[in-house]
């Protein structure tokens, strides 16, 4: 009798709360904000400050870690050679409200991801951006959310 109570007290309440939860569309491509591709567009073409810029605009905070992002980028391309293009590695969808998004930029010398983390808090709010990270030494390891891509 007691397993059935609880039971029926944590269906009622997931009923109860479901319209709090998931509020956001589902959908991988509104994960991905343009101006993401657009800075990335405008590092290519040498500005980087300006491809930055794209990202502040959609940024939920403008911590230190954009500033650390600008740095990195500009020292990767003076060790690996001129920036050649991107290409989509996946979008990694942890819930509707949240995504990582792995980017291959790829240089004369090697490859780097640069990984975007997307922030919708609800359905009517376009994604932003929650946190930006380099993986420099991809060589040696990937991002768990691409192990499965590697052969």
């Amino acid at each position: 009798m007691r397993t059935i109570t609880i039971i029926t007290v944590l269906l009622i309440t997931n009923f109860c709360f479901a319209d709090f939860r998931e509020k956001v569309d589902r959908s991988e491509t509104n994960a991905m904000p343009l101006k993401i591709i657009e800075g990335l567009s405008e590092i290519n073409k040498g500005k980087l400050a300006l491809g930055i810029s794209k990202w502040k605009e959609i940024a939920l905070n403008e911590d230190e870690y954009l500033a650390n992002i600008s740095d990195k980028l500009s020292k990767l391309s003076n060790l690996n050679g001129q920036y050649i293009g991107i290409d989509l590695l996946r979008i990694h969808s942890l819930s509707k409200a949240y995504h990582k998004i792995f980017i291959l930029i790829r240089y004369e010398k090697r490859p780097v991801i640069i990984q975007f983390d997307t922030y919708s808090s609800n359905k009517n709010e376009k994604y932003k951006i929650s946190y930006i990270q380099i993986h420099e030494n991809i060589h040696k390891k990937l991002p768990k959310e691409l192990e499965s891509n590697a052969n």
